[in-house]
């Protein structure tokens, strides 16, 4: 099989790659993963996604509540490697340079 088509989380893609496609050097294509784990896996060139990384999305967020002087903040994600990451990249972007009081992050 030349090519798959389809992993639809990141979990998944990632799951599938490294199980199958990596060692019978199989393309991987996601319409819909976009999780940041995604950018430094060590693909080969082999996975390609069509949306951008959420590390986009992350700073996006985190402009916005900056923007509007928040300094506390909740995040409940999803212990995978799409909630993970993207909690990753609001932690990094929001704690930084003392700008956030608190942050509180629960995994579901």
């Amino acid at each position: 099989m030349p090519a798959i088509v389809g992993p639809g989380s990141s979990s998944t893609l990632i799951e599938v790659f490294n199980a199958v496609a990596h060692d019978a050097k199989v393309v991987v294509v996601s319409p819909s993963a976009t999780s940041p784990a995604i950018t430094n896996l060590a693909d080969d060139g082999l996975v390609w996604r069509t949306p951008p990384s959420d590390d986009l999305q992350g700073r996006a967020i985190v402009g916005y509540l900056k923007a509007n002087s928040v300094t506390k903040i909740a995040v409940v994600h999803r212990r995978d490697a799409y909630g993970d990451a993207f909690r990753k990249v609001i932690q990094d972007d929001f704690c930084t340079n003392g700008v956030c009081d608190e942050a509180h992050y629960l995994a579901a």
